[in-house]
């Protein structure tokens, strides 16, 4: 397995752009990811990365990150179907560890049925902790409200006063709100 870290340095071709966003697509519901061309216009920015999973030449996954100057934010993270529950998702989190030090977070769902219950476990065997503190994530569209989620991170201790300014930064440069 390796991994393909595409950014402003290192532009991802169109056609594999098309494949991460069919995957993406396929994975998250409307409400939880950008459009298209919303999606494809963040390629340009500094701060945001597309790690493709691959195998061999076979792309399976992707995750993708923003790096920031103090944390990384994992914004989506998906598998093929037919390559889930295979260790893919460690692998990729591993080496997300392996080439960052920095505090990380991502939302999760709460955990209400099997399958958020699932993810939030896969997660936690991953080192990450899970908050309690409320958490909503802002729209990405206009006819969309804010979605309740949970925080989860690594490498960092925290609770919700001292999440509020990983927080200001999230949603200036994520969500493009200025709080």
């Amino acid at each position: 397995m390796t991994f393909i870290d595409y950014h402003l340095d290192n532009p991802i071709p169109s056609e594999r752009f098309q494949t991460v966003y069919d995957l993406l697509e396929s994975s998250f519901p409307q409400y939880e990811r950008r459009t298209k061309e919303k999606q494809y216009s963040l390629v340009t920015n500094p701060n945001y990365h597309i790690l493709a999973i691959m195998d061999n030449e076979m792309f399976i996954g992707f995750l993708t990150f923003w790096n920031f100057d103090d944390f990384l934010y994992v914004e989506h993270f998906a598998t093929n179907p037919i390559y889930r529950n295979k260790g893919i998702g460690h692998e990729a989190l591993k080496y997300l560890d392996d080439v960052n030090i920095k505090p990380v977070f991502l939302e999760i769902e709460p955990p209400n049925d099997e399958m958020t219950a699932r993810r939030q476990k896969f997660y936690e065997k991953n080192g990450y902790t899970t908050h309690t503190f409320e958490y909503a994530q802002p729209p990405f569209h206009i006819e969309d409200e804010y979605t309740p989620l949970l925080i989860m991170s690594k490498n960092v201790e925290i609770d919700e006063n001292s999440f509020f300014e990983y927080k200001k930064v999230l949603f200036s440069y994520v969500y493009n709100i200025i709080l």
